[in-house]
């Protein structure tokens, strides 16, 4: 039996379909992940949590959920004796910097509200393994695609599709997953035994794109045309910093789809290698990028 927290998420509703697929036995936590009572519970007789529950927001709400809330996770299963803990986090703790190919040795960095919580779940998580009773493991990824994705692909293919301009050429190097393997993953995780010292994963798809190449693909698959000028990033970051100052607009949580950490994301290298996950699990086999978009078109459709 597996805990899902977050089962009602992008994530956690492929999550759900993999593991009926499966014939996995699972259960989404019902309550407030924050309330240990309710967590303990719902965990009894469980082997594996996946915690999908989070929050992207500001400093407060967002670590009440994201650090509080894995803190109560990690306490259910200690009082539950479930064996394992599996953390979905992001590779932002790494900073919104140009980062290409790296790896899991990359230093923790985290620059705003919701990356230092996740940060802190991480802390919380990997220190539950070094101090034993429960196995810590933790997969960060950067872009999720698939069926129920209401932000990275209709965000980039809405971006193109109304620029004139590409931002520094697009050349940006982008490593992405499809929903359904990183649930597929996840539930790998939940019961493969763990390489010695090694409890940190990047989960890509293996095969890092450029922006240019993944937003003409969009265009190709889903319409629409792709610009054909550039202009380089400082020209258009120092206006919309401008903005975000003078209007006191938190970059990562504004609903605009023009922001400074979003026009870093798709204008810097976003890239990061997962020789580490290929070794701990060598039977998958990833979708290529194309037809995980090709087969949620008509989701993305209904998203413009």
């Amino acid at each position: 039996m597996i805990l899902v927290t977050g089962a009602r998420g992008f994530v956690g509703q492929a999550l759900g379909r993999h593991l009926d697929a499966s014939g996995e036995s699972w259960r989404a936590l019902e309550g407030d992940v924050r309330d240990l009572e309710a967590v303990a519970a719902q965990a009894e007789g469980c082997r594996a949590i996946v915690h999908l529950a989070q929050r992207v927001v500001d400093q407060g709400a967002g670590f009440a959920v994201n650090v509080d809330g894995t803190r109560i996770v990690l306490a259910a299963a200690r009082s539950r004796a479930v064996r394992r803990v599996v953390l979905l986090s992001t590779v932002g703790v790494y900073g919104h910097g140009a980062h290409r190919n790296a790896d899991e040795h990359t230093p923790v960095s985290p620059d705003t509200p919701y990356s230092r919580s996740k940060a802190e779940a991480e802390r919380l998580v990997l220190a539950a393994r070094r101090e034993g009773g429960v196995e810590g493991v933790v997969l960060r990824t950067r872009f999720v695609v698939g069926r129920g994705d209401h932000h990275v692909v209709p965000r980039i293919h809405g971006a193109v599709r109304r620029s004139p301009v590409w931002v520094g050429g697009g050349q940006a190097m982008l490593s992405l997953v499809g929903v359904d393997d990183l649930a597929a993953v996840l539930h790998l995780a939940t019961e493969r035994a763990l390489p010695e010292g090694e409890s940190v994963f990047h989960v890509t798809d293996g095969d890092p794109v450029s922006f240019r190449t993944f937003a003409t693909e969009l265009c190709e698959v889903l319409g629409g045309s792709p610009p054909t000028r550039s202009l380089p990033l400082w020209m258009l970051m120092a206006p919309v910093r401008a903005r975000e100052m003078l209007l006191r607009i938190d970059p990562e949580t504004t609903a605009s789809s023009l922001s400074s950490i979003r026009l870093r994301l798709v204008a810097t290298d976003q890239s990061f290698a997962s020789h580490r996950l290929a070794r701990w699990l060598p039977e998958l086999a990833f979708t290529p990028r194309r037809a995980v978009v090709e087969g949620a078109r008509d989701w993305y459709a209904g998203q413009r």
